[in-house]
């Protein structure tokens, strides 16, 4: 993904951010993201348990998973 693309995405990310913290607050957010993260953690615990996966197979599903909620990541960049 390009940078300037990165950079608004990131931004406009920021802005909905404060603009739902202005009208509901903080904790309005919390529960989903954390339920979000969590799913997440149960989604690396599985590929990390997969005995199938060889050494680099498991980090790419790992930093694909990632890439799949939206944390990018350019160590792992294989595609």
């Amino acid at each position: 993904m390009p940078v300037e693309r990165e950079l608004w995405e990131r931004e406009l990310g920021r802005m909905a951010l404060k603009a739902i913290e202005d009208i509901q607050g903080g904790e309005a957010l919390g529960p989903a993201v954390e339920a979000a993260a969590a799913g997440l953690l149960e989604t690396i615990r599985g590929i990390l348990d997969d005995g199938e996966l060889s050494d680099f197979d498991c980090v790419e599903e790992i930093a694909s998973a990632m890439a799949r909620a939206g944390i990018s990541t350019s160590r792992h960049d294989f595609g």
